[in-house]
């Protein structure tokens, strides 16, 4: 048996560089490090993903690559924090956009020892006529506790709201929002914006919002004026004397291929002086705008030369440099970070003495490399994929291996399904930058493990035809270059030899609908919308299939979702014997088949679902229905029988409760099953509100037994 104290002592010698940076907090008008110290943030802001295939002019690279460039000493770069801008342009699914186009990068960054932003980016109105509060609300509802851990991550929770241009309105509709993600991520800095696309921190100042670590945020360009003192002291300046602010976008080019009527400025008359008044005030930390070559105004040209002279790349790269040691975060121990394939940055606590030191081999021999007189140090002119060793005077080692070369490329955004007989579509939208070619994985689970099926795909389309009918399947793809990208969101679908889809095309319409490509996700050649008037009301797409035989059919739905999208989508289920009705969140699930409950149909033509516009609450998407035949196995008895239900169970999809009407269950037995059969709850009925927040997501049959036994179904989101 080994000795157990040696054996610990070994391990103590060589660890791994990767030490969490520090929890910042917000004291006073001040943001700190975990050990009291001011820390002034300073970064800058990339592509959003969602966007980097856009541009008709550029010189494309992947998000990783930006991500690693503005990190990179050996580049000339010395940023510490980046912002990663979540657009929602397309996909406005929280699970979609965050395998796709969050945490990709966000793991890229915690691995290179950064902070990030996570920056939902809106420009827009909120509210009434603008973006529903619910969507902001859902959106951090899903993100915000993947990172509740993670000292790394700042959340920026709504980039520009608009109008309306009233504080106490603003205050009303994201105050609930912060409340939320302070349930869920107590310790994360929020960086809370404001009306007139973000420009109102005095309003803040004298009215804040309720809550530790909140930041407020202020965005400039030279549209606002000259970067005087007393013209900036006005806009942010004296409101950060009394409560934290950053400027999380700024900037200028005196190109006009590269600027705008907002962004047109010149280093001499607008850049110079605003670095020497946020230099003197070094309580506001900022973010430049843009580290890109696309969206204005860019540090680089097209083909990514940096930009010099009256436009700002090159200062904002030398502003970068001056500052490397100024206002960090103090780390508790040496860390190291490989943040390319030639370059490790170090930080060590600022009561360290002595030198550091590097070796190639664990143990030694070392070079002295710095002298210990700042707190960080990058080393850079290094070998890709290789490990080095570092150690402060003789104290412990620690080790750091260089990336190796090649960035991986975006990840393939938009993933959809279509199932047939025996075989299952996959479709990806455009080509992801930086893809040579694509991997297919697939699983028999939602969670996984995923298999590697496929290689070497060139295209943005691949049939599986080694599936099972009646099986569902799981699938992820990954983009390949000489580094392979993350795996995007998963989708699921079930092949079947007794399936029938109506498209929108053999769908009835009743009143004005117009049909639209311009969001991924649909069936078919294009869908409907209704031209968003649900006040009105009276249009609907009437689905009916033509089935081949009487029997039980899974019912699905699917649409190209959308934060203009209706909440609140009436569908009706219109079946053998009855009808169901639900409501539709379209702001989410873009592209997946939903699947909205199991139904006995006769055959023919005689069933159908609707999808209306009465009352709804934001534009109507009518796209595809499906009807699967259910195989026999499925016991009888936990089919939707409307001839013994008398009830109704609502809200319907629900969450986390549901309610009973038109049946006192008190006393009762309520029983609960899956799809599969299997007893999920077995409770005696006290009230008519019953908790079902245990329950995975699904649809579920339930059954009161009483003096006659009553059945139903709810869907739990």
């Amino acid at each position: 048996m080994k000795n157990p104290i040696l054996l610990f002592l070994f391990l103590l010698s060589c660890v791994t560089g990767h030490a969490q940076v520090p929890w910042l907090y917000v004291d006073g008008n001040r943001i700190k490090d975990s050990s009291g110290n001011n820390v002034t943030l300073r970064g800058v802001s990339i592509l959003a993903p969602e966007h980097n295939n856009e541009c008709t002019t550029c010189a494309s690279k992947p998000i990783s690559e930006m991500l690693e460039w503005q990190a990179d000493a050996g580049r000339g770069w010395q940023s510490r924090v980046v912002r990663l801008q979540v657009t929602c342009a397309k996909v406005s699914d929280p699970a979609q956009s965050f395998a796709d186009i969050i945490d990709p990068y966000v793991q890229q960054a915690i691995a290179k020892g950064l902070y990030i932003i996570v920056d939902l980016h809106f420009v827009s109105n909120y509210g009434s006529g603008g973006i529903p509060q619910v969507f902001v609300m859902n959106f951090w509802k899903y993100v915000a506790p993947k990172y509740a851990n993670t000292p790394n991550v700042l959340f920026e929770i709504y980039n520009e709201p608009i109008n309306p241009d009233v504080w106490t309105t603003w205050k009303s509709y994201i105050q609930p929002v912060i409340d939320t993600i302070r349930t869920v991520a107590p310790r994360n800095i929020i960086l809370v914006g404001g009306p007139q696309w973000s420009t109102r921190v005095n309003s803040a100042a004298a009215n804040p919002m309720t809550g530790g670590n909140l930041v407020y945020v202020y965005h400039i360009y030279p549209n606002q004026g000259a970067a005087t003192t007393a013209n900036l002291n006005t806009r942010f300046g004296t409101a950060a004397q009394t409560i934290p602010v950053m400027v999380t976008e700024f900037g200028w080019n005196d190109n006009s291929d590269y600027s705008d009527g907002v962004t047109r400025g010149t280093t001499t008359g607008w850049g110079t002086p605003f670095r020497t008044y946020l230099d003197a005030h070094p309580e506001i930390g900022w973010t430049g705008y843009i580290f890109d070559n696309f969206w204005k105004p860019q540090y680089f040209d097209w083909n990514w030369n940096l930009m010099s002279g009256e436009n700002q790349g090159q200062f904002m790269q030398q502003w970068f440099a001056g500052k490397k040691n100024d206002g960090q975060p103090e780390a508790v121990q040496l860390s190291a970070y490989p943040v390319s394939p030639t370059a490790i940055n170090l930080t060590w606590p600022a009561d360290s003495t002595g030198v550091l030191k590097r070796a190639t081999i664990s143990g030694g021999p070392y070079t002295v490399i710095d002298s210990l007189t700042a707190t960080n140090y990058s080393d850079t002119g290094l070998t890709a994929n290789t490990t080095y060793y570092y150690a402060i005077n003789d104290g412990p080692e620690i080790a750091a291996t260089t990336d190796p070369n090649g960035y991986a490329p975006d990840v393939p955004m938009y993933l959809t399904s279509i199932a047939g007989n025996a075989a299952i579509e996959l479709n990806w939208w455009k080509n992801a930058v930086g893809a040579t070619s694509y991997n297919v994985y697939r699983s028999t689970a939602a969670m996984g493990p995923y298999t590697l099926m496929a290689t070497g795909i060139t295209g943005t389309t691949y049939t599986d035809a080694s599936v099972t009918n009646d099986v569902t399947y799981y699938y992820r793809i990954s983009s390949v270059s000489t580094v392979e990208s993350a795996q995007g969101h998963a989708v699921a679908d079930v092949p079947s030899a007794n399936m029938v889809i109506v498209d929108n095309v053999a769908a009835v319409a009743t009143g004005s609908w117009t049909n639209s490509t311009s969001s991924p996700g649909y069936y078919g050649s294009n869908y409907m919308v209704d031209g968003n008037t649900g006040a009105t009301g009276g249009r609907q797409m009437q689905f009916t299939p033509a089935l081949p035989v009487a029997g039980t059919y899974d019912v699905y739905m699917r649409w190209a979702s959308g934060t203009n999208r209706a909440s609140n989508t009436p569908v009706d289920i219109n079946y053998d014997g009855g009808s169901s009705s639900y409501r539709i969140n379209q702001q989410i699930e873009n592209g997946v088949w939903k699947y909205l409950g199991t139904y006995n149909f006769a055959a023919g033509t005689t069933g159908n679902v609707v999808i209306r516009n009465d009352s709804a609450n934001g534009y109507v998407i009518a796209d595809a229905v499906k009807f699967v035949l259910r195989p026999a196995a499925l016991s009888a008895s936990m089919l939707k029988k409307t001839n013994v239900q008398a009830f109704t169970i609502y809200p319907n999809p629900a969450t986390n409760t549901i309610r009973f009407s038109g049946v006192d269950v008190s006393g009762k037995i309520i029983t609960i099953h899956d799809l599969s059969g299997v007893r999920k709850m077995y409770v005696v009925g006290r009230q008519q509100t019953l908790d079902i927040s245990a329950l995975q997501p699904g649809m579920y049959f339930v059954t009161i037994s009483g003096e006659k036994i009553l059945t139903g179904t709810f869907i739990k989101n």
